[in-house]
């Protein structure tokens, strides 16, 4: 299993207000994902992908684990498997 090499978490969503990040990793001090917009709609929208992008090393981490006990559980070849590696592979930045 290939390790993420991306920023080390945590990263949490911010509160947003305009031109705020929208994430943040404290570790490094690292934000992105900057919205500047005085819309709720658009405020919104960067909420739910401030939580997404908080959320995607450890949804990285629990896909790698359910795809080890998938191969133990002989099912490697079923179509999760096969999506579970394929979102693996993009997450890495190996897809093509």
């Amino acid at each position: 299993m290939k390790d993420f090499k991306g920023t080390p978490g945590p990263w949490t969503g911010m509160k947003l207000t305009e031109c705020l990040p929208l994430a943040h990793c404290d570790q490094v001090g690292l934000s992105i994902g900057f919205v500047n917009s005085s819309s709720e709609a658009r405020m919104q929208e960067g909420k739910a992908n401030a939580r997404l992008i908080a959320a995607a090393p450890d949804l990285l981490e629990a896909v790698q684990g359910l795809l080890i006990c998938m191969r133990l559980a002989g099912w490697e070849d079923d179509a999760m498997a096969v999506q579970a590696r394929k979102a693996i592979a993009k997450a890495l930045g190996e897809s093509k």
